[in-house]
């Protein structure tokens, strides 16, 4: 199975995409995407990194691999 999750950064807090879920902090967020998709925490540590640094990040897992896509 592949989803592609995106997460932007809004004025309430953090969309998460396909499933429309808001996370209401960057903590919120991680607990959500490591139980829902198993992010672990070094790939949370890079998909952090570059939300914050642009608001908006994407990826894809499948198999238990994700790849950046944006």
């Amino acid at each position: 199975m592949l989803y592609l999750v995106n997460i932007n950064k809004t004025e309430r807090g953090y969309e998460v995409l396909p499933t429309a879920h808001t996370c209401k902090d960057l903590r919120e967020t991680e607990l959500w995407l490591r139980a829902n998709f198993q992010v672990t925490p070094n790939e949370w540590s890079d998909l952090r990194r570059r939300l914050e640094s642009g608001g908006k990040v994407s990826f894809e897992r499948s198999a238990g691999k994700s790849y950046q896509v944006g």
